[in-house]
């Protein structure tokens, strides 16, 4: 059976740039940590710009959480969803995550919370 028309596809493997992907349909990429923060740190804001949607796994430590929500990645998969809640709620203002990495230049920085 096909997937109905429409069906937005997220290439998983992590070679590919966005470009590529663009290229190749897809609606964007759903890879590992280590090929964005290690890699191409880069691609996060290339897919953005290519209008594409960007999700990272498996993202279990705040430091890795932090640092994908500073750019604005549009989903995190995690096996702690609870602790992801509670950090985004912090930087949005609504609870304080009392840590520095939170902060900076001394002001408590906005992030996206709408995430799906």
């Amino acid at each position: 059976k096909k997937a109905p028309k429409g069906t937005p596809v997220f290439y998983l493997n992590g070679e590919l740039s966005p470009k590529e992907l663009k290229d190749l349909g897809c609606a964007g990429f759903d890879y590992h940590i280590n090929v964005v923060r290690n890699q191409h740190p880069d691609w996060i804001e290339q897919a953005h710009k290519l209008g594409m949607k960007v999700n990272i796994w498996t993202i279990d430590h705040a430091g890795e959480m932090l640092w994908l929500v500073g750019r604005n990645v549009d989903f995190i998969t995690t096996n702690e969803p609870l602790a992801l809640k509670y950090m985004l709620k912090g930087l949005n203002g609504n609870a304080c995550c009392k840590g520095k990495a939170c902060h900076k230049q001394g002001k408590h920085h906005k992030a996206k919370a709408a995430r799906k």
